[in-house]
């Protein structure tokens, strides 16, 4: 645990800890202490706790990702490869009772609970597509 790496960084001053706690701790020297406001130290706006200075020194004041096909920009690499999922016609996520395919794993569950079946489970609806009570999971 005390190997030495810096795992936590604060986003205001770019110092690393080893521990949360002792990041934690840390937040409270970037506070003012009469407003108890915290100030983004590179365009100076404040914020009345440090999550909000941190996420906003993330977002726009830190290193950015930028999709190669629109030139979108997001703050972290996870947004990015979301966001990539848009242009791609890669659907590896597939219904093993309908078929269907999907690009994330996400709408895939929610295509599961449409068809949870203790609501009546999959029923052919008047056109042939599948569907559950109200629900019509036609593509």
């Amino acid at each position: 645990m005390h190997s030495g790496s810096k795992y936590y960084m604060c986003r205001l001053c770019d110092q690393g800890f080893d521990q949360i706690h002792v990041l934690r701790s840390h937040a409270a020297c970037h506070a003012d202490p009469v407003t108890r406001m915290y100030s983004c130290p590179w365009c100076h706006k404040t914020f009345d706790n440090y999550g909000t200075a941190r996420r906003h020194a993330r977002a726009f004041h830190s290193q950015t990702y930028t999709c190669a096909d629109c030139g979108k920009t997001f703050p972290r690499p996870d947004k990015l490869k979301l966001h990539r999922l848009r242009h791609s016609t890669h659907r590896e996520f597939m219904c093993e009772t309908c078929g269907r395919q999907f690009k994330r794993k996400v709408t895939l569950r929610r295509l599961y609970i449409l068809a949870d079946p203790l609501s009546g489970g999959w029923k052919k609806g008047d056109h042939g597509e599948l569907v559950m009570g109200v629900y019509s999971l036609s593509p």
